[in-house]
């Protein structure tokens, strides 16, 4: 197969596997998932709905400028051509579930493509594929509707870093995603940035070159433009203090220990989370889905026995693709970027951020870009029963959540 026809049916299949992982926790419009915030670890569940096709308010938009002016009219066009058959509620569902799969299923396509090109089997980069979708469904599904976008542009980061273009080609790309990043979530526009600079870095053969200053002109322009956007509008500024002020937590500072047991946990949650609690501890006092306790930070989670087994066999597959992705030049780059943005959301979040759990969107597709670099070398015997194990963690987690929102009634 292709490594053309390989990223589609990639794609493909993650589109499936979200909508799948999104009805089977019930994202419909009397599920409470769909109705308000903070019922699915802090996050917005429900707000691409909310804000825009029922036109509510939204105070996240401020850190997420652009997900509405590029989204809003494929969601208006897509509920009118359909609310004819459906109620316009459950048409709103539906068309934000879809649209936010697609998104999310965009970028795991363009990664599984660049995964092949580097030479892995598409049996198993179809086994990494579905691995992603297990593992980021916990929040892609719930349609905290930002996370679906960034796994997207993030996994188009990637790709772009992976694939054997020009590194002139490459570079230019990744400039002009910058400004995508940026509008989906602010901080992400260091990702593209820093892949640049990696890329940059690791063709050190010669000095300053053409197209090196095109990328560069390119990334000020957008950088520049976005910033311009961000303080020239009066109430993006005033949303951005809200959250700001609102989500501070300077854990990097006030308990480093901590920190460092929020970061490592991150690690293994971006395969294999463990079961939540339901607590009240959100900004409007109602029943969610939390990792976090109501007396303070709780670094680490109860995994049971097959979210151990899932965790520890992924620590496996991650530590064997690092080694694979630093011993093989070609990967070396990649490998850098996504260690490195996975230390920079770290250090980020242990500053900002009430829910660590929920920022592992934006570095669980990379690690297990890194992770799939050891898959070549990987025996038959050891790589199928692996996968099988971490996704059968990550699937009992899903079940959990699933069992806990049933349970939310209010």
């Amino acid at each position: 197969m292709t490594p053309r026809r390989t990223g589609w049916l990639a794609g493909l299949l993650a589109v499936a596997g979200f909508l799948a992982v999104s009805h089977a926790l019930h994202v419909r419009p009397s599920h409470p998932i769909a109705e308000r915030t903070d019922v699915f670890f802090q996050s917005d569940a429900g707000g691409l709905i909310q804000d825009a096709v029922l036109n509510r308010d939204n105070r996240a938009r401020g850190t997420h400028p652009l997900i509405y002016p590029l989204w809003t009219r494929p969601l208006h066009s897509l509920t009118r051509w359909i609310s004819p058959t459906f109620d316009p509620a459950t048409t709103a569902t539906f068309v934000s579930r879809l649209l936010v799969a697609i998104a999310a299923g965009l970028g795991i396509g363009a990664t599984a493509r660049a995964l092949v090109e580097r030479g892995l089997h598409p049996d198993r980069t179809i086994a990494f594929t579905l691995l992603a979708v297990v593992a980021n469904g916990h929040t892609l599904a719930a349609i905290p509707d930002h996370f679906g976008f960034s796994v997207g542009i993030i996994g188009l980061a990637f790709a772009t870093l992976l694939t054997e273009r020009s590194v002139r080609f490459r570079a230019i790309a990744l400039a002009i995603l910058a400004p995508l990043a940026f509008g989906i979530t602010i901080t992400n526009i260091f990702l593209p940035l820093g892949l640049i600079a990696v890329l940059v870095v690791h063709d050190c053969r010669a000095s300053i070159r053409r197209w090196h200053v095109i990328a560069a002109v390119l990334t000020i322009v957008a950088v520049g433009c976005a910033v311009r956007a961000i303080t020239t509008t009066p109430s993006i500024q005033a949303r951005l203090r809200e959250r700001v002020s609102l989500y501070l937590n300077l854990r990097l500072v006030d308990d480093p220990l901590a920190a460092l047991g929020y970061s490592a946990r991150g690690v293994v949650d971006a395969a294999v989370a463990p079961t939540p609690r339901v607590l009240r501890n959100n900004l409007d006092r109602m029943p969610m889905l939390t990792y976090e306790s109501e007396t303070g930070p709780r670094p680490f989670g109860p995994h049971d026995a097959i979210q151990t087994t899932g965790a520890l066999f992924w620590i496996g597959l991650l530590g064997w693709g690092t080694r694979a992705g630093w011993n093989d030049a070609a990967l070396r780059p990649a490998t850098l970027g996504a260690l490195g943005w996975t230390a920079g959301n770290a250090a980020f979040h242990n500053v900002w951020g009430d829910e660590y759990f929920l920022y592992t969107p934006h570095f669980a597709l990379p690690l297990m870009t890194v992770a799939a670099f050891g898959f070549r070398a990987l025996p038959a015997r050891v790589f199928y029963p692996s996968i099988v194990v971490v996704a059968g963690a990550a699937l009992h987690t899903l079940r959990q959540y699933q069992l806990l929102l049933n349970g939310i009634v209010e």
